[in-house]
């Protein structure tokens, strides 16, 4: 499929412009006031329907804590049932923190992805072989540390987590050698993807200096939480081809139940809770519900 099979009337039109304003009308609490990028969504949603094989990027652990946090597989996990769903080969790579996480998309979900998680120490040939092995024609980051300018990943807080996690941002530069789109979504700007919006980040974001990551995605989809930049691209994905690919709000909240009995955090309190950056269980299940709402008399 091309870009050009796809033509929005104007009232389509108008219900992405409100799709994206679910990802984007929170951005100020990030620091990321004033950064959205108008039609970043609907521009990757285009590039994901021209793809047959796509390796996704996803997982942040936080120090101290058992598994990952809340934010990134929820909504990874989301937006690779529903390129399954369209036909598209899905893959994921993670640490080993998050990947089980990942791994209720099976039994959750019936996802057919594979998971390949990886120590810190894990060495660039064993991931250079995963990227030949896969031969992925579009690599898509969420939610993933990416390196910063002194080459180390660091969390929100300034912490240094190279030592819980290895560097994925070898996978965008493998892409950009072999001429494949890289998409991401990132809601703090230390985030793989979010190099786009490097100088903006280590100016308004805070200790920006220090965390922001250098690598930059082709495309880039700021988010006030990177799960609800995946429903919306689900959404954007919907209504494109003409039929419903999000998962329910009920399924949402069974996986944000399920992770965090397993031990995922949150990863702006650090705590067990069933909430998500912050934002109780109630407001997330608004941004889900709502993209569902904006959907329905398209799908």
């Amino acid at each position: 499929m091309s870009k050009e099979s796809y033509h929005l009337s104007a009232d389509q039109a108008r219900t992405l412009s409100e799709l994206e304003a679910l990802a984007y009308e929170r951005l100020a609490s990030r620091g990321l006031g004033g950064l959205d990028l108008p039609g970043a969504y609907l521009a990757a949603a285009q590039r994901l329907l021209c793809a047959k094989r796509i390796l996704i990027l996803t997982g942040f652990p936080i120090r101290g804590a058992a598994l990952g946090e809340t934010d990134g597989p929820p909504g990874a996990l989301a937006l690779g049932i529903a390129l399954e769903r369209l036909g598209i080969q899905v893959a994921y790579t993670t640490d080993d923190f998050s990947a089980p996480l990942l791994a209720l998309g099976g039994p959750k979900l019936n996802l057919r992805a594979d998971i390949h998680s990886f120590p810190a120490e894990v060495d660039e040939p064993t991931l250079k072989r995963l990227y030949t092995d896969f031969d992925p024609d579009l690599v898509f980051a969420i939610e993933r540390p990416g390196k910063a300018a002194d080459g180390l990943c660091h969390s929100m807080r300034g912490e240094v987590i190279s030592d819980l996690t290895p560097s994925l941002d070898l996978f965008f530069e493998l892409a950009a050698m072999d001429n494949r789109p890289t998409l991401a979504i990132g809601d703090g700007g230390n985030e793989i993807g979010m190099g786009r919006l490097y100088d903006a980040v280590v100016k308004q974001v805070p200790k920006g200096e220090a965390i922001a990551a250098v690598t930059a995605a082709d495309i880039l989809m700021p988010a006030a939480v990177s799960n609800w930049g995946a429903y919306v691209l689900v959404g954007a994905l919907s209504l494109l081809g003409g039929h419903n690919l999000l998962i329910s709000a009920e399924t949402a909240s069974d996986l944000l139940h399920t992770m965090v009995d397993m031990g995922a955090v949150d990863g702006a309190t650090k705590r067990r809770e069933y909430t998500v950056d912050g934002y109780s269980f109630e407001e997330n299940q608004a941004v889900i519900q709502a993209v569902h709402e904006l959907l329905r008399q398209w799908v």
